[in-house]
């Protein structure tokens, strides 16, 4: 079987977006799979007989032999993960990630097995989401592994996500009433861990407690960020309890290739010429509900989403049209739930490789990263009371909207400044939370009347803005922004609780050419000024640019 053939195993090692590597007690590779040649742009053979240590950033070299020297004293076993720096073949550095099991007194391998990954996108991507407060906030509340923000000069924990109330028992209005040692097993450790963090980021493995006392391993992902003069260390938590010893029962090749591919996260699957599986990791049962043996003899398009599979057939056709031995592809996979997963798959194809003779795909499933994804770029777009463009977005699409009309010189481009007269009553009155339910409904009739193409924002407080397209003249400008008052007062709206709801309107037509969107929410501002002063429930109109005023009032 094509699974228990050594040979395709290594092959598999070998096409792996992993590096694998076997280096002796000294530090001396012995060993280096062929994926070294794209991930890292290295050619194996040449730095075999060399110190792995050469490839190491001089900043971590000194952190990387003491590891090794570590390493040596403990003795067979897991090791800690690392994460380093690592020279590229075109000299620049990536940040690898380092899992390493202890076999150099295993005579079928007498050396260090090394499984590496490049993680530099992922520390990039740390990089950004620390500079939003909103998206870490999302990420911190969703994420499935306990998260504990904690002060390094006191230890206080001063946040802790909702993960880590279901893997700790605590609550979080009692966890931030202690300390991070409390939830330790290992104090000391904790302690220096945390103090330590702001002049290294790492990766730790350490004993923590329960709150009905049990003790379980985990593994601690560190970082550091500033706030308010203070240095918060980030704690990223993983229970590592039910992780599988898989590297204990290394003893051959053979093994130790299955085992690397069964315990990948990733799904692991090949296919013929024809597009039929031949093989499967077992992973699949983990990620798509399948058991590997009924994957086995499908076709590739059996689990394709239908409107995806005459794209996927293209995109592999075109890579693979030229040199390219690798695709990358995006497409929508059947769960054995029936939902349709978003997926990423990146195909190697080793038709002509002897040993394995088949497309070898890596797949992912990247649902809820892209949900997640989709979330923040729409919270940081809209407001997020009433779901409207806010402030940012609608300066692009009224930008947008003045470029348009540069196009059609027969029409102008109308900014409508809208602001509820009295609001203050309704809050002080009823209170903000009916205030808001008035802002929610009168957002919804605005939405409600505006024209196809036109922009509804909610620039803060009760002040919204309607970009208007395709405006013929002043007149009907002036009809567009009665619609806004007549959409506002009638009918009374029920949070409202009897009070009345009016509005003014500072309007401004844009002739078509105009690009100055700053000198047009200028004048629309002015206008609104005035109407405002006016008494309220007025309608005021800069004609043009040049400042040609028309007003008219409510009534």
């Amino acid at each position: 079987m094509m699974g228990g053939d050594a040979s395709f195993l290594r092959a598999l090692v070998d096409h792996s977006n992993d590096v694998l590597f076997v280096m002796d007690a000294a530090g001396v590779l012995r060993f280096a799979s062929r994926s070294a040649s794209w991930v890292l742009g290295l050619d194996p053979d040449d730095y075999l007989g060399t110190s792995a240590l050469a490839l190491v950033h001089p900043d971590d070299a000194d952190e990387a032999r003491a590891a090794l020297g570590r390493s040596n004293a403990a003795g067979y076993g897991v090791l800690p993960n690392k994460v380093v720096r690592v020279r590229r073949g075109d000299g620049s550095w990536c940040w690898f990630e380092i899992a390493s099991f202890n076999l150099v007194d295993d005579p079928a391998v007498g050396g260090f097995v090394v499984s590496g990954r490049d993680v530099t996108d992922r520390y990039e991507q740390d990089r950004v989401l620390r500079a939003s407060e909103e998206r870490y906030r999302l990420l911190f509340e969703t994420s499935q592994d306990p998260v504990f923000l904690t002060d390094t000069e006191s230890l206080t924990i001063l946040d802790a996500n909702p993960a880590a109330e279901r893997t700790y028992g605590w609550s979080r209005d009692e966890l931030v009433a202690m300390t991070a040692t409390e939830v330790s097993a290992e104090p000391e450790a904790t302690e220096r861990a945390i103090r330590e963090a702001g002049r290294e980021r790492g990766v730790v493995q350490r004993l923590h407690r329960r709150r009905d006392g049990s003790v379980f391993p985990v593994e601690i992902s560190y970082g550091t960020f500033a706030l308010d003069r203070h240095q918060v260390a980030v704690a990223v938590i993983r229970d590592i309890s039910e992780r599988d010893a898989a590297h204990a029962v290394l003893k051959a090749s053979e093994e130790r290739f299955r085992l690397l591919v069964q315990h990948a996260s990733d799904v692991i699957t090949t296919f013929d010429a024809d597009g039929v599986c031949t093989y499967a990791s077992a992973s699949i049962a983990e990620v798509f509900g399948y058991e590997p043996a009924e994957r086995v003899g499908t076709q590739a398009r059996d689990l394709m989403h239908p409107d995806d599979v005459d794209h996927v057939q293209t995109m592999v056709g075109q890579q693979f049209a030229g040199d390219a031995h690798q695709a990358a592809i995006a497409y929508r996979l059947r769960h054995r739930d029936g939902s349709w997963r978003q997926v990423e798959t990146v195909i190697t194809n080793l038709l002509e490789e002897p040993g394995i003779r088949a497309l070898v795909c890596n797949t992912r499933d990247v649902t809820e990263l892209n949900t997640t994804r989709a979330r923040l770029e729409h919270q940081a777009t809209h407001d997020p009371l009433t779901g409207l463009p806010n402030r940012r977005l609608f300066f692009e699409l009224a930008q947008q909207a003045l470029a348009r009309a540069t196009r059609d010189p027969a029409t102008s481009t109308g900014v409508l400044f809208v602001d509820l007269d009295e609001f203050k009553v309704i809050n002080d009155t009823l209170g903000h939370e009916a205030g808001d339910a008035v802002l929610q409904a009168l957002a919804e009739r605005l939405r409600h009347i505006a024209r196809a193409g036109d922009t509804v924002a909610r620039l803060g407080g009760d002040e919204f803005c309607v970009v208007c397209e395709r405006v013929a003249s002043a007149e009907e400008l002036y009809r567009l922004a009665r619609r806004v008052i007549d959409a506002i007062s009638t009918p009374p709206i029920a949070a409202a609780q009897g009070l009345p709801v009016d509005a003014s309107v500072g309007a401004v037509l844009a002739p078509s050419g105009a690009d100055n969107l700053d000198e047009l929410l200028r004048r629309a501002d002015i206008e609104l000024y005035r109407a405002k002063r006016a008494g309220g429930g007025r309608i005021k109109i800069t004609a043009s640019i040049a400042a040609e005023r028309r007003e008219f009032h409510n009534g």
